[in-house]
């Protein structure tokens, strides 16, 4: 990626996976294009915090974050 561009980065999370296979899956976009999808190794429930750009709390995104948005959309 080049560091002086600004890219449009879509993931989303769906608790029933595939095609309702019951595994949870996060699929990402870059720039409205599929990147990658792959199997969830943990349940979101909708509780505790987020962390976006970084980590655990840690190893922080080194560069600027613009427009965020959360839904929760069925």
């Amino acid at each position: 990626m080049d560091s002086s561009k600004w890219y449009h980065v879509v993931a989303s999370y769906d608790r029933n996976g595939s095609l309702n296979s019951g595994v949870p899956n996060v699929t990402l976009y870059l720039n409205g294009v599929l990147e990658n999808t792959s199997a969830s190794t943990t349940t979101f429930t909708g509780t505790g915090d987020i962390l976006i750009g970084s980590y655990g709390g840690a190893n922080f995104f080194q560069g600027q974050i613009n427009g965020v948005f959360i839904y929760n959309r069925f």
